[in-house]
């Protein structure tokens, strides 16, 4: 936690707004709080640009050119968990998302801070009161699409949000009213999905009914997918490379803590509407395994991970699949260990023929990383190493190991 020099504790001159909102401009005399004890530092995205909130959780300020801003302060309740979410492309552009608690009501916020200090309030938000929120930038980082959804019923709504229009617009979807209890958020199931497709569309699940929409982020309109599901869907991602497929991890839908046991992954193809379940590598009949998506191959074939526990031990193995024959090939397959490992990362031979497989031990932090034949999955090399490395290699036979070369017989 870092906290403001005496030096940058002046007041200033600034202008409050009706809404509450108070801008750069000065025009009447404004204290800025003296409460900073206990203040907590929020984002810096270029080193010129600090936002904090003070001690009391009531006043968020900037703190730019050694001039101090107030951004915000609450009438009556408190400042919550705010988020910065940097502009692409936009140097010290950015917006700062956060809740206003008055009582057991949640008011969302974001402010669109620009380059040469000003700042404006995003107007039109929807208010889902407790429950969740996502706000993702497109490719072409022009727009972001925000969603949210509320914990009581799951009501949601999906827009877009442009930093010049200063607006959210919906397009999907409509929240009626506010979650007031705070315990509806533990273990809330979230039920919307969505992610980009390309510069100007997403992919949405409303997880109510499991259906799939296209939603057109410029054109402002949307047209059902003829795929659906009935699974609990922890997560939704958009292969790129593969962008009629979208990726879904079944299971736990709120924490993440390492082997759980229930993680699984499907495959849906929202044009063809076909679901695939990610065919299992080893030990079949197993319940308690996870499954988790590593990246594609140059060929453009999803990899997967799989860690499967028998007893106090642990089995990991690496498949690729393609998706439009639904045929797996094993890339790698190791014996019983007494140790958990997270997958991290996979690289290829420039043949295809080796796979290396990087993972590490949540407890400890140190990596193990696993070279094995494609051909059968069959480990012939096993390294580790106190820190991560980056993988790749010099020909068919050397792996690169961060800058060490490490030859692999086959």
């Amino acid at each position: 936690m870092k906290r403001l020099v005496p030096a940058l504790m002046t007041a200033c001159l600034l202008a409050v707004s009706p809404a509450g909102l108070i801008h750069a401009n000065p025009v009447a005399a404004t204290s800025v709080s003296t409460d900073w004890s206990e203040a907590s530092y929020i984002g810096d995205v270029s080193g010129k640009t600090h936002v904090y909130r003070n001690g009391n959780m009531k006043q968020m300020i900037m703190i730019r050119d050694n001039k101090q801003t107030v951004l915000y302060t609450a009438k009556m309740g408190v400042l919550l968990t705010p988020h910065v979410y940097p502009v692409p492309g936009q140097p010290e552009r950015y917006l700062i998302w956060f809740e206003e608690q008055v009582g057991n009501t949640l008011t969302d916020h974001i402010l669109v801070l620009n380059a040469n200090g000003t700042f404006t309030e995003v107007t039109n938000m929807p208010q889902q009161g407790y429950g969740a929120y996502t706000l993702k930038w497109s490719p072409d980082g022009k727009k972001a699409f925000y969603i949210a959804e509320n914990a009581q019923n799951h009501e949601g709504v999906l827009g877009v949000i442009t930093p010049d229009k200063h607006a959210f617009e919906p397009i999907f979807g409509m929240i009626r009213a506010r979650a007031t209890y705070p315990e509806s958020v533990v273990g809330m199931l979230r039920k919307w999905q969505a992610d980009w497709i390309d510069a100007n569309n997403v992919l949405l699940l409303d997880g109510r009914k499991g259906n799939f929409y296209t939603v057109d982020m410029v054109n402002k309109n949307f047209h059902a997918s003829y795929a659906k599901t009935t699974f609990q869907v922890k997560s939704m991602k958009v292969l790129q490379g593969l962008p009629d497929y979208a990726l879904l991890e079944v299971g736990n839908p709120r924490y993440d803590l390492g082997f759980m046991g229930t993680d699984r992954v499907h495959l849906v193809n929202w044009k063809t509407s076909r679901v695939l379940q990610v065919p299992r590598a080893i030990y079949g009949s197993v319940q308690t395994y996870d499954q988790q998506y590593l990246g594609l191959t140059p060929s453009k074939q999803p990899v997967f991970a799989e860690t499967v526990k028998l007893g106090n031990q642990y089995a990991f193995s690496v498949i690729s699949l393609n998706p439009v024959q639904n045929i797996k090939k094993n890339l790698l397959v190791t014996s019983l260990r007494n140790e958990y490992l997270a997958p991290k990362s996979f690289s290829l031979s420039p043949d295809g023929s080796l796979a290396a497989i990087s993972m590490v031990n949540p407890e400890t932090g140190a990596y193990v990383t696993f070279v094995a034949k494609t051909a059968n999955g069959a480990v012939v090399l096993e390294r580790k190493t106190a820190e991560e490395r980056t993988l790749g290699w010099k020909d068919n036979q050397t792996l690169l190991l961060g800058a060490e070369a490490v030859g692999v017989k086959k």
